[in-house]
């Protein structure tokens, strides 16, 4: 198991280390781990340094069978490796929605998005002013209505 802060997109390095720390695997024994793919010289390769190049997907499905973790975060990894910042987390809200949210048409999920981005603009700004609790929860009834008139006039 990966031992990552919350947050925190593990890098390629970082899945070897931790897989060889596991299993007390050399870079042969990963090797051997994913069929063969992967050679002994790129485990150490991404082990000891940043990679050189975008893998191969042979190459990715080989790296995640040796660390025994899914393809795409073997992708994560490389991105991460790479410098691209990856975000890990989910906001609270989107664990939260049911599954139901799926059925949502497109221009639904528009106008949930148009809500949430409504209630927290400005929020990031530390200058921004404060917005009263009573004021914003009058804004959501009235986006609220206007978000149903808009869906019960376009059926």
């Amino acid at each position: 198991m990966v031992d990552a802060r919350p947050g925190e997109q593990p890098t390629i390095r970082r899945l070897i280390e931790d897989r060889r720390t596991a299993t007390g695997w050399s870079y042969q024994d990963l090797s051997h781990a994913s069929g063969d793919v992967v050679s002994k010289k790129t485990f150490n390769d991404l082990a000891t340094g940043t990679p050189k190049s975008w893998p191969a997907p042979t190459t990715i499905a080989g790296l995640a069978r040796a660390l025994s973790v899914p393809d795409d975060t073997i992708v994560l990894a490389i991105a991460a490796s790479l410098g691209v910042p990856v975000r890990t987390h989910t906001s609270l809200l989107a664990l939260q929605l049911p599954a139901s949210a799926d059925l949502l048409t497109p221009s639904e999920r528009g106008y949930i998005v148009g809500i949430v981005k409504s209630l927290t603009a400005g929020r990031g700004d530390p200058d921004a002013p404060e917005e009263s609790e009573a004021h914003l929860a009058g804004e959501v009834a009235e986006l609220a209505t206007s978000l149903g008139d808009q869906i019960d006039g376009g059926k």
